[in-house]
């Protein structure tokens, strides 16, 4: 059976573009904000921040070196692909390093005022950085291959992975900087872990539910009427019980726990409900992914939630309510006080009684004029 030929696609071109842009965000925080307000950094590149104090050796051209024996290793766990997006986040890593330090248009950035911003911004960036380039499938050399090792092999996570071994940087860092820029150090690299997880796990983050109710018709009917969110019947059996019973399964945003919740507890207070994290809804039933469209449930939101709390059917059609007249007056009437508040913070500019007592009269004003426009 012969294997089929590796084709190139817009994915790998789109792959190849983000590791380049994480590359640069990465090496613009070392070179920018770590390098001139004496913080050190974890994985290889802490030891070429060793290695730069003591020697005077570019980063760029250390990093570069070093990454050589552990691309070598990397050739062992990481497929043709992986490896041809680890020598590129590399060598794109190699240059931004250098480019960064030898430009003179952007400065550098001394926080020595304020050395927790500097770690917070720090490892923010870092974290960015490192995150885009894992999230398009690559490394930028060092550490971040031994961490894709240990991810490939022992299913660590890249940001746990790196932590381990910033720590054991940061140790060897204590060679030229003090116990208080090495803090802060681990502070940035604490916030670096966590927004590289955050970014490679997706920004859509949701929440699953699984709901379990001798109701599970009236609950599910409810969260079709309130939520708008698809769900999915599984046929489960109890433990000790042995007795049949459905399961309910759906995935939802964070901010709609509160109406789940309610709903289960109206409908069945002994019901069984854990919720859980969905690290990314992927899909057409993802959880910002609603199941009719944006027109539809503005249309029917009101007479919707009349007939659950009536238990009388909706209407099947209803006349648009979005673009309604009471919608446009709300709108207006917001509009019109937000510039009166405008207006009259102005004022305290010219007179600064006048502006008061204009402040005094919008609380009033805007709400009457509400009221008389929607109703």
């Amino acid at each position: 059976m012969r294997k089929s030929k590796f084709k190139w696609t817009g994915r790998n071109t789109l792959d190849m573009v983000m590791i380049t842009l994480g590359s640069a965000i990465y090496a613009f925080s070392l070179d920018m904000i770590s390098i001139p307000n004496h913080l050190a950094d974890g994985g290889l590149s802490g030891f070429t921040l060793i290695i730069r104090h003591f020697t005077g050796i570019n980063p760029g051209i250390s990093t570069f070196v070093l990454n050589i024996p552990l691309l070598i290793i990397g050739f062992k766990f990481l497929g043709k692909l992986a490896m041809l997006y680890t020598i590129w986040g590399t060598f794109c890593l190699s240059f931004f390093l250098s480019a960064w330090s030898y430009q003179t248009i952007i400065e550098q950035l001394p926080l020595h005022h304020d050395p927790f911003l500097a770690a917070v911004m720090a490892g923010s960036l870092s974290g960015l950085g490192l995150g885009l380039v894992f999230r398009y499938n690559g490394t930028t050399g060092g550490s971040d291959i031994v961490a894709r090792v240990m991810q490939t092999a022992r299913g660590v996570e890249p940001g746990n992975g790196l932590l381990l071994i910033d720590f054991l940087a940061l140790a060897c860092s204590l060679s030229y900087l003090d116990l208080y820029h090495v803090a802060y150090t681990m502070v940035s690299c604490v916030l670096l872990s966590t927004v590289l997880s955050k970014v490679v796990a997706g920004g859509t983050q949701a929440k699953g539910a699984f709901i379990i109710s001798p109701k599970y018709k009236e609950i599910t009917k409810m969260i079709d009427l309130e939520l708008d969110r698809g769900f999915t019947f599984i046929n489960s059996e109890g433990g000790y019980s042995n007795e049949e019973q459905h399961l309910i399964y759906l995935v939802i945003n964070t901010k709609e726990i509160p109406l789940l919740k309610q709903i289960v507890r109206n409908e069945d207070p002994n019901a069984f409900m854990t919720i859980f994290d969905a690290t990314e809804a992927i899909g057409k039933a993802s959880a910002t992914r609603l199941k009719r469209p944006a027109s539809s449930r503005a249309n029917s939101f009101n007479q919707r939630h009349f007939a659950a709390m009536t238990k009388i059917p909706a209407p099947s059609k209803v006349e648009p309510g979005f673009f309604s007249r009471e919608n446009f007056f709300m709108i207006a009437s917001w509009l019109v006080a937000w510039l009166e508040v405008a207006y009259s913070r102005a004022d305290f500019f010219v007179d600064p009684d006048v502006g008061r007592a204009k402040l005094a009269q919008i609380n009033v004003v805007s709400h009457v004029e509400l009221a008389t426009l929607v109703f």
